[in-house]
């Protein structure tokens, strides 16, 4: 067996949106929504794949399950490849795709995704429909999205005012009606589940507040584009600080839904 190296070990180490999938594990009190019967899935699919997190954590404790895990990211697909190489990881296939469109339809028991973004309610309906598309009959569908809230941090609090007036507050929280776009999808057995993310100064490691942040990063071409140039990035950098201080408190909501194409 080859020996890690100290480039490895550094390589390896979680980033924000990494550490935030093992935070969401937490908060779920498993890596799917209780609801979803994993003794009956064989098969999954891990759209988005965060450096193969997720996959690494199912494979290695649902030894039945084989899966696949996807991620136009080139760099993603090297983290999550290393780490399965490491762990040791059997039945997982890792492949960098810029869509599903490639993947036969109905091949899956299983068909999971973390949004990484704010979505628009039509752009929600198309990611769901292609997640059913890909489940096979009586899978399951597990999304996850998440919903920034408030906080001590003034700084904060306006950069969220910036991106409702920049992206509409149906982008920003479009994870709110998941449950809605579940059922009209025609999917069964729709269930769901909130869960509070801590991002004040007394969750150590500040893993919810950093992975918020770099969600909120992504909304910086829409909102640098109406307002003074610059103002994005130092909101974030002073709310960050405020967010550090003895006295912050703030919180993001998390939603786990699941639901079975039948």
């Amino acid at each position: 067996m080859e020996e890690r190296t100290p480039l490895d070990e550094i390589e390896l180490t979680p980033d924000p949106l990494e550490r935030l999938q093992q935070e969401i594990a937490a908060a779920l009190g498993g890596l799917v929504h209780h609801s979803i019967p994993l003794h009956e899935v064989s098969t999954a699919l891990d759209i988005g794949s965060t450096g193969g997190i997720w996959a690494v954590s199912m494979v290695k404790r649902y030894q039945h399950i084989s899966v696949t895990s996807i991620d136009a990211r080139p760099e993603r697909v090297h983290r999550a490849l290393m780490r399965a190489r490491w762990q040791q990881a059997s039945h997982l296939y890792i492949h960098h795709m810029k869509d599903s469109q490639s993947l036969a339809s109905g091949t899956f028991d299983l068909v999971h995704m973390c949004s990484q973004g704010f979505l628009e309610p039509r752009e929600w309906d198309a990611l769901i429909a292609e997640m059913a598309r890909l489940a096979g009959q009586g899978g399951w569908l597990h999304l996850i999205g998440i919903i920034p809230g408030k906080s001590s941090s003034p700084a904060y609090n306006q950069l969220i005012e910036m991106i409702e007036r920049a992206c509409s507050p149906e982008r920003l929280e479009g994870a709110i009606y998941l449950y809605k776009h579940f059922l009209a999808a025609g999917l069964k057995s729709v269930t769901y589940s909130i869960h509070a993310l801590d991002m004040g100064c007394c969750k150590q490691p500040a893993v919810p507040r950093e992975a918020v942040f770099e969600l909120l990063s992504l909304a910086r071409p829409q909102v640098s584009a109406i307002f003074a140039p610059g103002l994005y990035d130092r909101l974030l950098q002073q709310a960050r600080h405020e967010l550090q201080q003895p006295y912050a408190c703030g919180y993001a909501y998390l939603i786990s839904i699941a639901g079975q194409k039948m």
